[in-house]
């Protein structure tokens, strides 16, 4: 089963345990799905803010300036279905709080929302997706939309 380590390194702290305790709860969602279910490893989510995702967006994508979500895998899709290592760190997420924040008022959606969107989209990247090319974007969204729908429902059912 895939665990989780979930870093706050935000500068803004406010309603921390709330964000926290439901992105931890949507990653144990994910991970009993039957497309995942059986994958075992360890991600990170590593919250932070515009002048830290700033610095890893020029260092690793060469794009001086902020972003809402970086994703780095450490391991192909073909290695984590492999893999048999629970401890293994398969890769990383971070999402940048601010950008998340303002991103959720531009959208008329709750922080809650947004953080969860950018957390989906992370986790499908880390497990081999996709959005260059027009038929990977449309695969990948569907793939964003199910997840984020079925956890609500289940939210909403509880």
């Amino acid at each position: 089963m895939l665990s989780l380590n979930l870093i706050n390194q935000s500068f803004n702290k406010e309603g921390e345990s709330f964000y926290l305790d439901n992105l931890q709860k949507l990653f144990d969602f994910f991970s009993k799905l039957n497309e995942w279910k059986n994958l075992k490893g360890t991600m990170n989510l590593i919250l932070i803010d515009d002048s830290e995702i700033k610095k890893l967006n020029k260092e690793y994508r060469d794009k001086d300036t902020p972003t809402d979500v970086l994703s780095f895998p450490y391991l192909s899709g073909e290695e984590i279905i492999k893999n048999q290592d629970h401890e293994l760190v398969i890769g990383e997420v971070f999402i940048s709080k601010t950008r998340a924040r303002e991103d959720a008022k531009e959208f008329g959606i709750s922080l809650d929302e947004e953080l969860n969107k950018l957390f989906v989209h992370g986790l499908l990247h880390i497990l081999g997706y996709d959005h260059i090319e027009e038929e990977d974007f449309l695969e990948m969204k569907k793939m964003e939309d199910y997840i984020l729908g079925a956890f609500q429902e289940e939210k909403s059912s509880e």
